[in-house]
């Protein structure tokens, strides 16, 4: 019998729970449930397979918070640069119609 053990991010990154996955009772509550023997271990050993994936890989809440600041400041500074080229545009257009006007 294969049993995972699984560390979950608690509320804290630092905090950690584990929690344990046995894919030979994932077969049997899966054929409880009514599915064929052949597609429950399947979906087994595919959750096998989600659950002891390289950990690196996941993004932790702590992770996610620093890609939305990163995100929002890249946003903030993407549109002052827009507006910062939109009213040079509208202040070259007046520009231009004051001199034509001059004219």
């Amino acid at each position: 019998m294969t049993v995972i053990e699984l560390h979950c991010p608690a509320a804290a990154d630092t905090a950690m729970t584990a929690t344990t996955f046995n894919p030979p009772a994932a077969t049997h509550d899966l054929e409880a449930a009514g599915i064929e023997r052949r597609h429950a271990e399947a979906i087994a050993e595919g959750m096998r397979q989600a659950v002891s994936a390289d950990r690196d890989e996941f993004a932790t809440r702590t992770d996610l918070a620093a890609l939305e600041h990163r995100m929002t400041a890249m946003l903030h500074r993407a549109l002052r640069i827009q507006t910062a080229a939109l009213i040079g545009s509208q202040l070259a257009i007046a520009g231009s119609v004051v001199h034509l006007l001059g004219q």
